[in-house]
């Protein structure tokens, strides 16, 4: 996990942020990759919660996409 951007956001969206700051901005396909956002009202320390937490949920994410792909081609599987 690195830190792309510290400091007040302002006017600044995800998109902009990534476009502007990030290095995945080099490669040719960033834009066809998925981006995550997890905001909260409570300062919690990142690593021993928040970043486990947001794991989690991207995994769930990603689990339950492979299970809707496998729903649509089960007739076609042999």
């Amino acid at each position: 996990m690195n830190l792309i951007y510290e400091g007040s956001p302002k006017d600044l969206n995800l998109s902009t942020i990534l476009d502007t700051f990030s290095t995945w901005n080099q490669t040719d396909s960033y834009h066809d990759l998925p981006i995550f956002e997890m905001k909260t009202t409570q300062n919690f320390p990142m690593e021993p919660t928040l970043l486990p937490i947001m794991k989690r949920k991207i995994m769930a994410y990603v689990f339950q996409i492979v299970n809707i792909e496998k729903l649509k081609n089960f007739d076609s599987e042999i």
